[in-house]
């Protein structure tokens, strides 16, 4: 795989807008998906689904990079092998129940946890060459803390639906709600990413525990609770 990123950056190549290369990505998608439903009698049914998985990448790939001069340089290994592919939570979890009334009306509930998303990060500063940049020799666990993939929190979200049909002669009319997110849970971090604005030892170090980063991770998080009407007629 090959994965082109284009940002401004300040730092061991100098103050540049800068492409960045990373070829020869090899990743590693291991999981299993489990799920069970129970049927208590003609009204009330239950159901648990699991999604365990670990997606991590499985090599150090080769860092590219070129600028607006199209200076080209080979910057070696990112180092990023076991590190988490981002983008999704790898372990989740639901589990629900439903009522479908003789009366053609039905609700359901389900309960889900979401664990183990992470934020991506900057391949830039997994080189030699961004650790080279300090004016000393840095120390191993140092470098280990401040490069260390940051896992977001596991998150709870409350999903409720319900419907109704009606028939109208050879008219059927059917109306859906769900509600997403009911508890309006807004601190699910649904992606983030670790900026590399700063490729500098010394000044990614120092702003990254300056306790208020300038240049820190940026995050999207979920729009909280969310409501939908269906209305459909068949005839």
């Amino acid at each position: 795989d090959i994965d082109i990123t284009r940002y401004f950056t300040q730092g061991v190549i100098g103050d540049v807008l800068l492409t960045e290369v990373l070829t020869g990505i090899n990743k590693k998608y291991l999981g299993t998906e489990l799920s069970a439903e129970y049927k208590y009698n003609a009204s009330w049914s239950f159901s648990a689904v699991a999604s365990i998985g670990q997606f991590t990448y499985d090599n150090n790939p080769q860092l590219l990079t070129y600028d607006v001069d199209n200076l080209y340089r080979d910057l070696g290994n990112a180092y990023i092998k076991n590190n988490k592919i981002a983008g999704t939570p790898q372990h989740a979890y639901s589990i629900g129940a439903k009522y479908q009334s003789p009366k053609f009306w039905w609700a359901g509930i389900s309960a889900n946890y979401f664990m183990h998303n992470y934020a991506n990060f900057a391949y830039l500063l997994r080189t030699q060459s961004f650790v080279d940049s300090a004016p000393f020799q840095p120390n191993a666990d140092e470098v280990r803390d401040l490069l260390q993939q940051e896992k977001f929190d596991g998150q709870f979200m409350l999903n409720l639906n319900m419907g109704k049909s009606f028939r109208f002669g050879d008219y059927f009319l059917t109306i859906y709600g769900a509600i997403n997110n009911a508890l309006n849970n807004r601190n699910y971090i649904t992606s983030g990413f670790e900026q590399a604005r700063l490729t500098d030892y010394v000044a990614f170090r120092d702003d990254k525990t300056s306790g208020s980063p300038i240049f820190g991770a940026r995050y999207w998080f979920d729009m909280g609770a969310t409501y939908y009407l269906t209305v459909s007629l068949k005839f």
